[in-house]
Order: C-alpha cells, then structure tokens, then sequence
C-alpha cells in the first residue's frame, strides 16, 4: 500500500472512526431485561444481543476489540482519538455522536487520574520551579513565580478562561457557527483533557513538548470549526492574547495592591490605566468578532 492511500484511509478514520452496522436483523430475546429487540443492542438495557449465558466459546466476545479497550467511548478510544482527531471529536459530540466520544467530564476525570499517575511514578508533579523573586515586585512578583513554577495549572486555568474569547471569535465559523457558552464549556472540557495528555507527554519525553499544547490547540479549532489555515492562526492567536491579557491584569492588579506600584503613580493614573486596560481589551475582542461577521461568507 502506498503512502497516499494509507493516507487517505487514515482522513477516512478521522471523518468516520467507527462504522455501526447492524450484524444481525433477526429477532432476539435479551438475556438480561427479556425486551424482544432487532440489532446489534437491546433498546432497553442496551446489551448486546449475542450476550447471553456464560459458556466457554470465544466467539462470545469477538465483537468487543482487545475486550473492549478500543470499543466507542472507552478511555483508550478517546486517548487514540485526542491524539489523532481532537477536532472531528469534539465536532462528533457537539453532533449528539455521544457514543461515539464518550462523556468529556468523564473522560476528563479519567485521563487527570492517569496523568497523575504518569507524575507520580516519574516523581514529578508538572511544575517547573524558578528562583525566588524575594518580593521585588511584591504581589506581581508573587503572582508570576506561580505561573512559572505551575505552567501546566496555568494552562489548565487558562483553559477555562478561553470559553468567551472563543465563543466570540469563532462564532461565525463554517463548522458549528454560533456554537453556545454551554457548548464552549464542553468544548473546552475536551480542550483540558487534550492539554494533560500533552503535559504526560511532556513528563516522560521533553519539557520542550509544553508547545504541543499551543499547536494542539490550533489543529483543533482548524478541525473543528472550519476555518483555512490563517483564519485558524489569527483566532487562536487573538484568543490566547486576550487570556494572557486577563492574566497580566491580573498581575498588574496584585502588583498595585502591593503599594510598590503606587509609590510611584498617582492614583489617578492607577484609574486610568485600569480603564486604558480595559477599553483595550474589550475594542480587540469587538475587533475580532466584527472581522469574523464581515468574512463568514469568504471563508
């Protein structure tokens, strides 16, 4: 088989992963709530129907690959495919194609625990720490030392921080356009799990793989929401800008509340900046989401 058929069957599996077809259209008589059913799986209980007895035939459980580690919705299933087709997933579910993906908070919950695992035995626990700033900036110092000592909770924080900038910026797209808050909530549940598998990458190979977590995050909007390449780029990039801008607000908050900042600039100009800050950020998020409005038909 050449390279681009081997291609094209792997896009074929990111667009399809798993084929339902019904392997049987007689009637059957389910083992465990007795409901008489056609198909591969009992509408009551959901039991499969060659499930009955225990016997000693191994065609029993022939229909579950590797006893049901690669089946729709178990945790390996959902690894593989945060992987190899984060964004079809995520699109798959958005869908109502639960089975298929499996529950995002559940999974998530799963993959936390396997990562933590991963930490433990490897005898880290995802942070990599600085030298102390020794208070020269007071809390702004404070507030960066963590950052940087807990990269990966500050990933995962800003996560949860990405829900508006996303849902505003990409809510024109040609995929899933006008996609709700309560959809960038899952979204970006997904999102969490796709940022630890990146961290547990990161603990058992280089601390260089942090940057997964960047192009991860652009290969699933691409794949998800439709855009071309730069359409993806400028989003993406625009959406991290605008967390990161919340964090330096953050910071910069925590440093005037230290009194050092305040030393130096009245306040007034302390107000000022504030509201400078806060003009600015909001004219680039009305900036973006006027630029995705006006090109929706062109992209």
């Amino acid at each position: 088989m050449n390279l681009k058929a081997l291609y094209q069957r792997f896009r074929a599996w990111q667009l399809e992963p798993y084929q339902f077809k019904s392997e049987s259209e007689k009637k059957h008589q389910c083992f465990n709530c007795g409901k008489e059913f056609e198909g591969n799986y009992c509408p009551i209980c959901g039991q499969y129907f060659n499930e009955g007895p225990v016997n000693w035939k191994p065609e029993e459980e022939v229909h579950k690959p590797l006893w049901g580690l690669l089946e729709p919705g178990s945790v390996l299933s959902f690894v593989i495919q945060v992987l190899l087709r984060p964004g079809y997933m995520i699109s798959d579910y958005l869908k109502g194609r639960k089975q298929v993906t499996g529950s995002p908070i559940g999974a998530l919950c799963y993959v936390a625990a396997g990562v933590l695992v991963i930490l433990s035995l490897l005898g880290k626990d995802g942070s990599d720490r600085i030298p102390s700033q020794d208070g020269e900036l007071g809390g702004m110092g404070i507030c960066l030392e963590w950052m940087m000592s807990h990269m990966d909770w500050a990933i995962l924080i800003q996560t949860v921080l990405l829900i508006l900038p996303v849902w505003l910026l990409f809510r024109f797209a040609p995929k899933h356009p006008r996609h709700t808050i309560k959809e960038g909530f899952y979204i970006q549940a997904f999102m969490a799990s796709v940022v630890l598998v990146c961290i547990a990458l990161r603990a058992l190979i280089s601390n260089w793989l942090i940057l997964l977590v960047l192009i991860s995050y652009y290969v699933v909007f691409r794949q998800l929401f439709g855009y071309g390449i730069w359409g993806t780029l400028w989003r993406t990039v625009l959406s991290f800008g605008i967390v990161s801008y919340v964090f330096a607000v953050i910071m910069m908050t925590a440093w005037v509340r230290s009194g050092k900042y305040s030393a130096i600039i009245s306040p007034q100009a302390d107000i000022a900046l504030a509201a400078g800050l806060i003009v600015a950020g909001v004219g680039v998020v009305l900036l973006g989401y006027w630029i995705g409005k006006k090109t929706e038909r062109r992209e």
